[in-house]
């Protein structure tokens, strides 16, 4: 099976709400200017470096989030990582530059529906959401696609690559993230934060070389 193109530069796509009072984590830098309620405001990398759905230039600033610790570590550390693939060994300095919150929404922020039957609706499939990194270039078409035709949208819902897993999402520069409330916030290599990113790295066989 392989991933489409877009059939249209606009395709409009079913949106849903993520409630107030839904828990949200995010993966975010460690720099006191780039903090968990500060958009990422750098341009995107290259496919396959970067993320799932970067938004392509042109479009606001982003971020990514998820319904989940794992689904946040695994969007943001683990996409050239196979579910129960090869060991490897990842070194610690990959981890210091980074933080993960736990944030809780406050106002409703219309979504585009990537999961299910909405996937097939709009001429994708689960490449879209659960394809490799080499997908990437099509995978971001999609995503501006799908922004630029569901003008309602404030980003994307997406169902994780982990199948078990609640979902994951890429907010725009659309979402109002300074009304949400951080709850918490962890350093990676110590505590919560370490114990939940070697819980992820377990499932893809992964270790941290101190």
């Amino acid at each position: 099976m392989t991933l489409p193109f877009p059939p249209r530069r606009a395709v409009a796509c079913k949106v849903v709400m993520i409630r107030p009072g839904q828990t949200l984590y995010r993966v975010h830098s460690a720099r006191p200017d780039r903090g968990p309620l500060v958009l990422n405001p750098t341009a995107p990398a290259l496919a396959p470096k970067g993320g799932r759905f970067d938004c392509l230039s042109g479009l606001p600033h982003y971020t990514y989030m998820s319904e989940s610790y794992v689904g946040a570590i695994a969007e943001t550390f683990c996409r050239d990582l196979e579910l129960d693939g090869p060991p490897a060994v990842l070194n610690a300095r990959r981890f210091e530059s980074y933080r993960i919150s736990v944030l809780t929404v406050t106002e409703h922020i219309p979504v585009a529906a990537l999961f299910g039957a909405n996937l097939t609706a709009i001429g994708a499939n689960k490449r879209l959401v659960a394809g490799p990194p080499a997908d990437y270039d099509i995978t971001r078409q999609w995503s501006a696609a799908v922004l630029k035709g569901t003008p309602a949208a404030s980003g994307l819902k997406y169902s994780s690559r982990i199948a078990s897993l609640p979902f994951n999402y890429m907010l725009t520069g659309k979402t109002k993230l300074h009304t949400m409330q951080v709850t918490e916030t962890h350093e990676l290599l110590v505590g919560h934060g370490r114990e939940w990113l070697e819980a992820v790295l377990d499932r893809f066989s992964a270790t941290i070389e101190d």
